[in-house]
């Protein structure tokens, strides 16, 4: 009985029906051995296609320009300085960011030559909320400009952004760079504002090789 249920249970239930020895059991070796060799090569085959599809997307993500996106805080500037860091604006951190203090009634501008041409800049502004409390009402505006001529001033006509914010307020700026490749950042109040004003994340980015 031992040897009839090795040969493979087919076997065992037509000797049980017929009464007939069943098959050798090197034939029945034989297509078990076909059968699991076939099974193991599509579920092996299976896998590697699972796999490849899986590896796709991330191979897609990877061929987008790394250079697409830079952060301003990458950068040198001139003009007036800037302070690196991380600042809260209505309750939400930015990492990556820049402020100015003591905004007032002055004008704090700064200047970026960036590697290459790029369309668009994007930040948060505002307030930091630490020190925006005292400063309760006072607007602060956020100004971007490209510089056309190349003469480094921030001209009436080259402005492309303004965005005003107060504590607990922020604004969103997206302004077009027009595929500049100098940018000019000023914050300014009608008011004396002793609040960091604060420029969450910004960043600039565009296809490579546009401008």
């Amino acid at each position: 009985m031992a040897t009839v249920l090795a040969a493979g249970a087919g076997a065992f239930v037509t000797w049980i029906l017929t009464g007939q020895n069943p098959a050798p059991r090197t034939s029945a070796s034989a297509v078990v051995t076909r059968t699991v060799t076939q099974t193991a090569t599509a579920t092996v085959t299976t896998v590697a296609t699972t796999g490849g599809a899986e590896a796709e997307p991330s191979a897609s993500s990877e061929e987008a320009p790394s250079g697409d996106s830079l952060a301003l805080t990458s950068l040198n500037s001139t003009g007036d300085a800037l302070v690196q860091g991380t600042w809260t604006l209505a309750g939400k951190k930015y990492p990556k960011s820049l402020s100015t203090s003591d905004v007032c009634g002055n004008d704090s501008t700064v200047v970026y030559q960036l590697p290459r041409p790029y369309q668009a800049l994007t930040a948060t502004v505002g307030l930091d909320d630490e020190g925006g409390r005292r400063d309760a009402g006072d607007a602060v505006k956020f100004e971007v400009y490209v510089d056309l001529d190349d003469d480094l001033e921030a001209d009436e006509n080259e402005q492309v952004t303004v965005v005003a914010a107060e504590y607990r307020k922020p604004g969103r700026i997206k302004a077009p760079l027009k595929g500049a490749s100098t940018v000019m950042l000023r914050v300014s109040s009608g008011s004396c504002v002793l609040s960091p004003a604060v420029w969450g994340a910004p960043a600039v980015s565009g296809p490579v090789g546009t401008g």
